[in-house]
């Protein structure tokens, strides 16, 4: 829940543009992204601010009115299709369990993006912060 509430912070207070969620395997991505959206839907405040939920097979999108424009919160898996996609902040679940390949997939997002926050969460619920400096 904690990983849940400081996202859907960034997204409707900081007003975070992008953030792309990730796990080893997608149900994981896919559980704290809903558990995002039943935020947003819980909440009168937050619920106004909601553009768009899309609920499909994953390729679930959560986009919000947030202060700085639309901000978007979706999912993929951590395979090769996660590469080409760009964000303002990494989510990647129960890293330990992420293999190499799959990280290779997302280290891209580390590379093309300037100012990029990864949070990066474990099953002892410990969350870590990455700030990646911009690579000159």
């Amino acid at each position: 829940f904690g990983s849940a509430l400081l996202l859907a912070f960034k997204l409707a207070v900081l007003g975070e543009r992008t953030i792309v969620g990730t796990a080893q395997k997608l149900p994981l991505a896919f559980a704290t992204w809903e558990t995002v959206v039943n935020l947003f839907r819980d909440h009168d405040h937050l619920a106004s601010m909601i553009h768009t939920v899309r609920f499909a097979n994953g390729q679930e999108v959560l986009k919000i009115n947030g202060p700085n424009g639309v901000g978007t919160y979706s999912i993929i898996a951590a395979n090769r299709r996660a590469r080409g996609i760009t964000a303002n902040t990494v989510y990647v679940d129960e890293l330990r369990e992420v293999t190499s390949d799959a990280w290779g997939a997302i280290t891209p997002f580390v590379l093309a993006v300037i100012g990029l926050r990864m949070f990066l969460w474990w099953k002892l619920q410990s969350t870590k912060l990455l700030d990646v400096p911009a690579s000159t």
